[in-house]
């Protein structure tokens, strides 16, 4: 039986649900799941995000509540990078480099059989043709949008349509 590790971008996920007009509340072990499937074993969903740095930002209670959800999800390891000003705007720092250090360190370390990322952000490509340079499986599931680099890396390009979230919500 294949093992199988889920890496979350977790803004990128926000970004794309947001596209949909998707207002639904994703239970995350459930999309875990449904993304290994039956006849494959969830070793663990790494779900990457950036807190807000200031307790007097609007969204730093929610994003609290939503980390400890997400803190109590089985099988799950949140993994934060930090936020950064330029400019007027935020901009997150250290997120796409955790994501591509886990994905091949935990393929090196014979981890998983298989890995599958939800991004849309191109520079994880060379992670994930690394990761199959160890012959391992690498998986890109993507909502309304893909991106060309992902698509041509990965083994295998799977759309998380209605079908898959309807087995997610909470």
């Amino acid at each position: 039986m294949d093992r199988v590790c889920i890496f979350i971008d977790g803004s990128n996920l926000y970004f794309q649900l947001k596209e949909l007009e998707a207002k639904v509340k994703i239970d995350y072990h459930r999309l875990s799941l449904a993304l290994t499937g039956e006849e494959r074993k969830l070793v663990r969903t790494y779900y990457y995000a950036c807190p807000p740095p200031d307790p007097q930002v609007d969204s730093y209670d929610d994003q609290h509540k939503f980390f400890s959800y997400l803190k109590n999800t089985p099988y799950l390891e949140l993994r934060f990078g930090h936020l950064e000003m330029r400019g007027d705007a935020q901009v997150e720092k250290g997120v796409d480099v955790r994501i591509a250090i886990d994905m091949v360190s935990l393929a090196y370390a014979g981890a998983y059989d298989a890995a599958v990322l939800i991004s849309n952000d191109a520079d994880l490509a060379p992670a994930m043709d690394k990761i199959k340079d160890l012959g391992k499986h690498v998986e890109y599931a993507y909502f309304s949008r893909k991106t060309v680099q992902l698509v041509e890396s990965c083994d295998l390009a799977v759309q998380v349509n209605q079908e898959i979230l309807q087995k997610c919500r909470v």
